[in-house]
C-alpha cells in the first residue's frame, strides 16, 4: 500500500476536516477508505439513490459567501499578477477566491457610483 496524504496544503493544527457524517478525516481514516476501495465494492449491494438523495447532493458543498446564490466567474490575469495573488493568499492562509472577492468588494465600496 502507498503512503496516504490528505493534501499538501492541509494543516491539522489549524483545521479539522470531517466527512458527511461529521467523522474527523484523519490519515488513518483515509488509509481505511483507500483499503476498502482497493478491495473493491459489491455493486449489487449498493442502494439506489432517491430524489431526496439527489436534492441533498445539490445542497452540499461550500457555503455561499454573503447572501443569495453565488456564481463562478472567470478572470484572466497575467502570470506576474497571478503569482503575486497566490503568494498573498498563502501568506494570509486564505483561498485565492477570497482575496479576489474582498478586493472586488473594496473597490466597489471605494468607487460607489
Amino acid at each position: 500500500m502507498t503512503d496516504i496524504a490528505i493534501g499538501p496544503d492541509y494543516d491539522p493544527a489549524k483545521e479539522i476536516l470531517t466527512d458527511a457524517s461529521g467523522r474527523p478525516i484523519t490519515t488513518g481514516y483515509v488509509a481505511q477508505l483507500a483499503e476498502e476501495a482497493e478491495a473493491g465494492y459489491e455493486l449489487g449491494q449498493a442502494r439506489t439513490l432517491t430524489a431526496a438523495d439527489l436534492t441533498a447532493m445539490r445542497t452540499r458543498g461550500r457555503p455561499t459567501p454573503g447572501t443569495g446564490q453565488s456564481r463562478a466567474v472567470s478572470v484572466r490575469m497575467n502570470p506576474e499578477l497571478l503569482t503575486e495573488l497566490h503568494a498573498a493568499a498563502a501568506a494570509c492562509h486564505v483561498p485565492v477566491s477570497t482575496l479576489i472577492r474582498e478586493a472586488a468588494a473594496q473597490w466597489l465600496h471605494r468607487h460607489a457610483i
